[in-house]
């Protein structure tokens, strides 16, 4: 907890230290800062799983429901280690990623808002107190505001930024009602909270919203593939591998308040789950903005992680140790995995982004001869997000299908079973087809565009801490049964579970993983190490091969990102709000003609904008009162303070 301690003061002196460059240069303590924050708060998050170590931290706050009350409990050392681990690789990608910046923007704010949201992150998992976790929160919020705007120059990204922190204030106005609503002493402390009966489906409807609205879960999910795409890629891959987590923290923790789980809590979770997995990969395979594309994947794997927890509590719920044990693991497991691939992912888009100077996959093209570690590292994020092994995303989804297996049998439960089993299946071919098109697309054929024809590989700076979470995925992948001191000291708050049972059914389920992953990876070793020694070494000749009548192939008779997956969106063409527009030009042989299909998110289009625009009408129905006069502000708020003291009195 010392280190804990320690990590947060860090944290607070770098953004101070990052504000004195003022000159667009890159400032060294940033990411020197950062990384120092995170290597103490790893330490001590292990410490505090491996040894039990919990200790509180109580200082007296002058405001009411307020106190400094922090402390670390086995769900809050989980999750700062991913949320350490991503934002320290982060950090070390962005010394080489703002560069580009330097002497056009004042690089010391990047890495004040950037340590700023780190910090913010870990006070609000470490937060015992209401008050202080809605600050905390309000705190990551506007941080990340400020990041995801830093293009500013850009109109898209200021109404990006925008969308996003409406969205954030309408989550953070559903939990302040929400813990009001379980303050039971008058302190907001959370030891104190309680989760009775009588109000169990309003605190679950304001929980969901409120922190389901951060996680990204349909249909609170249109800021996140405008938000993301926006931001410089190292905090986009901070946004979508871990900050969004901190949603599926909240979620838990309100578990954590309710002495008896009622059923119907897993069985929305599960559906919601269902919902957000399936749709979220849906609109991924329609874009072709290769960020937009795993900003929508991101509420996909959002989907999986809930969908898991909603089984685990259904587990719970029916007195299945097997299903709920099973169940919170992979969606624990899942939590690990998907900060390190899709934080791997978005820093592989950055740097491809960078290169080609577009985020546009159709402008793209045969970049892993010009790129060939960017193209090695995001094929293993892709086979990891895909839960293909060898890799660590396979482990994490196959802990949720033997749970779905296993609660089969169960009379009660057996419905919930077979519908994770079918949200799986589907998401998984889904996948699996939306990134074999975006690789395809970006990295194999021949270049669509003189952009990426001179695309180039990206520094060292870079490339680094793009390999580390590449061998973490496949090191996860192998070493996924022997995490269980990470699982079993969560999982004990849910349920009591012997150590032993634990050990039986979660090391024995992975075991086989473990091991065929290491085949794979063997096999694939031999296989390039047989070609190394045995392919011929002649030189490489240029012959003419048998062309169907053509001369040469061009790049424009390559497979484009929309043909390749329009078979499979035609089918969801109404979820997807699908249109295409087609116009040729003249009759039997037409010289010239265009084809243009794009797909709109119907929960924005049919729910939001309305939505918005009923009260923008409304709000200039009242525009009248907006008059520029100070002393009539003042009297407004008088007149509301008259009436707020005199409803309180009856």
């Amino acid at each position: 907890m010392h280190l804990f301690l320690i990590s947060i003061i860090i944290l607070s002196g770098g953004c101070i230290l990052c504000l004195i460059d003022f000159s667009g240069r890159l400032r060294f303590p940033g990411p020197f800062i950062t990384l120092a924050g995170a290597g103490c708060a790893i330490s001590s998050a292990l410490r505090g799983l491996y040894f039990q170590a919990q200790p509180d931290i109580i200082i007296h706050w002058q405001i009411p429901f307020a106190s400094f009350h922090i402390g670390t409990d086995a769900l809050t050392c989980f999750f700062i280690i991913p949320i350490s681990l991503v934002c320290g690789l982060a950090a070390v990608y962005s010394y080489g990623y703002i560069n580009q910046y330097a002497g056009k923007k004042n690089n010391g704010l990047y890495w004040f808002f950037f340590n700023l949201l780190f910090l913010a992150m870990l006070l609000v998992i470490s937060s015992k107190n209401g008050m202080l976790f809605l600050v905390s929160w309000e705190m990551m919020s506007v941080a990340s505001f400020f990041l995801v705007i830093y293009e500013h120059e850009k109109p898209k990204t200021i109404q990006a930024g925008w969308i996003y922190l409406i969205a954030m204030h309408i989550g953070a106005a559903c939990l302040l009602v929400l813990f009001l609503l379980l303050d039971t002493r008058g302190n907001m402390d959370f030891r104190d909270f309680i989760i009775s009966k009588h109000i169990s489906i309003i605190a679950f409807v304001l929980g969901i919203v409120g922190f389901g609205t951060k996680a990204g879960l349909i249909p609170m999910h249109t800021w996140l593939p405008e938000a993301h795409p926006a931001a410089p890629s190292p905090v986009s891959g901070i946004m979508s591998g871990v900050m969004i987590k901190t949603g599926i923290y909240g979620i838990l923790r309100l578990v954590t308040f309710a002495g008896e789980i009622p059923p119907w809590w897993g069985w929305a979770l599960l559906f919601l789950g269902g919902v957000s997995g399936i749709t979220g990969i849906l609109y991924a395979l329609a874009q072709n903005n290769i960020k937009r594309l795993l900003a929508y994947s991101s509420v996909e794997n959002v989907g999986i992680i809930t969908l898991s927890l909603g089984l685990g509590l259904l587990g719970i719920s029916y007195h299945n140790p097997a299903v709920a044990l099973l169940g919170i693991c992979g969606g624990l497991l899942h939590i690990l995995n998907h900060g390190i691939f899709k934080s791997l992912l978005f820093f592989s888009a950055g740097a491809v982004i960078k290169s080609t100077g577009t985020p546009d996959i159709e402008q793209m093209g045969g970049l892993i001869k010009r790129m060939p570690v960017t193209a090695l590292v995001f094929l293993i994020g892709s086979v990891s997000i895909c839960a293909l092994p060898p890799c660590n995303g396979f482990a994490g989804e196959f802990l949720i299908y033997i749970a779905s297996f296993i609660s089969l049998p169960d009379s009660g439960m057996w419905s919930g079973g077979l519908l994770s089993l079918t949200n799986l299946a589907v998401i998984g071919v889904l996948a699996v087809l939306c990134f074999t098109k975006v690789f395809g697309i970006v990295f194999l054929g021949q270049p669509r565009s003189v952009k990426a024809e001179n695309a180039h590989e990206v520094d060292s700076g870079m490339i680094f801490p793009m390999i580390i979470p590449a061998v973490l995925c496949l090191g996860l992948g192998i070493a996924s049964p022997y995490l269980s001191g990470l699982f079993l000291p969560v999982v004990s708050l849910f349920i009591q579970i012997p150590p032993d049972l634990f050990m039986l059914q979660y090391t024995e389920s992975l075991i086989p993983v473990s091991l065929f992953s290491i085949g794979i990876i063997a096999l694939v070793l031999v296989i390039i190490s047989l070609r190394i020694l045995f392919s011929p070494r002649r030189p490489i000749r240029e012959v003419s091969t048998w062309d169907c009548g053509y001369h040469a192939g061009t790049p424009r008779m390559q497979y484009t990102g929309s043909s390749f997956a329009d078979p499979v969106l035609k089918m969801f063409r109404y979820i997807l709000g699908r249109k295409t527009v087609v116009d040729i030009k003249g009759n039997l042989f037409p010289k010239q003609g265009t084809l243009i299909s794009q797909s709109i998110d119907l929960f924005m289009r049919r729910i939001y904008q309305p939505f918005f625009g009923f009260f923008r009408l409304l709000s200039i129905k009242f525009y009248w009162l907006k008059s520029g006069n100070t002393h009539l502000y003042v009297l407004y708020i008088a007149l509301t303070i008259i009436i707020l003291f005199l409803f309180t009195l009856r």
